[in-house]
C-alpha cells in the first residue's frame, strides 16, 4: 500500500566527488531503522542531474539492498527523452523498485495534451508502476486539474506528487480523481492541513 512518510534520500559524495557507497548505505539504514515507509532516491535532493548512468544504477542496487523489503523504493526519474525515460523504469524495476517517480519532460514545456501522451506512452511500457511528479517551478510547466483526471484513469499511474503549495490547488486534484489514486504532497510545513483534505502521503 502506498501511503505514509517517505523519505527524499540524498546522495552522499566522497572528496573526490565520487559516489560514497558506505555512506549511502549508512543513510538508508537510518531510514529502515526510523521506521519510514519509502524511500525515494534520485530526485532533485539525490543530485539526479550529477550522476552517470552506472551511478544511478548503483544508487538503486544499494538502497534496494539496504531496505531488503521493509519499506518501498520509489526513485525519481528525470529526462525529456521518452526512451530513456523507459530504459531507466525498466532498470528500476529489473532492480527490484517498487514504483517510479517521473517527472515531466523539462526544457520543452509540452502542452496539456503532451504531457498526457508523453505519461501514457510510459505507462505502456513501464514493468512498474508509476507516480506523475508535478514540480512547475522547475520543469516550467503545470499539471492541470484536468490532465491529473485524466492521467488517473491509467492503472499504471497510481499517484501523484504533487509540489504545488495551494491547498484549493491539492483540493481540487483529490475531488477530480475522486480516490481513483493516491496523492503526495511535496509541502512539509502543513502536514495536519494535508491529511485533513485526505492526502495520502507527505
Amino acid at each position: 500500500m502506498l501511503n505514509g512518510a517517505y523519505t527524499l534520500l540524498i546522495t552522499p559524495f566522497d572528496e573526490k566527488m565520487n559516489l560514497d557507497e558506505e555512506g549511502l548505505r549508512i543513510l538508508v539504514r537510518r531510514q529502515v531503522e526510523s521506521g519510514i515507509h519509502g524511500i525515494a532516491p534520485l530526485g532533485v535532493t539525490g543530485e539526479n542531474p550529477l550522476l552517470t548512468e552506472q551511478e544511478i544504477r548503483r544508487v538503486v542496487e544499494i538502497v534496494v539492498e539496504e531496505s531488503d523489503g521493509k519499506c518501498k523504493v520509489a526513485p525519481d526519474t528525470c529526462s525529456n527523452n521518452l526512451s530513456q525515460t523507459i530504459s531507466r523504469i525498466n532498470l528500476y524495476a529489473d532492480i527490484g523498485c517498487d514504483y517510479s517517480v517521473v517527472f515531466a519532460p523539462f526544457l520543452v514545456m509540452p502542452t496539456q495534451a503532451g504531457v498526457i501522451n508523453f505519461y501514457e506512452q510510459l505507462a505502456k511500457s513501464s514493468k512498474i508502476p508509476l507516480i506523475i511528479h508535478n514540480a512547475p517551478a522547475r520543469v516550467g510547466i503545470n499539471i492541470e486539474h484536468q490532465t491529473y483526471s485524466r492521467l488517473a484513469k491509467n492503472e499504471n499511474i497510481i499517484a501523484t506528487k504533487d509540489g504545488n503549495k495551494m491547498m484549493d490547488y491539492l483540493a481540487k486534484i483529490l475531488y477530480l480523481t475522486q480516490g481513483n489514486r493516491l496523492v503526495f504532497s511535496q509541502e512539509r510545513t502543513r502536514p495536519p492541513i494535508l491529511f485533513c483534505l485526505l492526502v495520502d502521503t507527505v
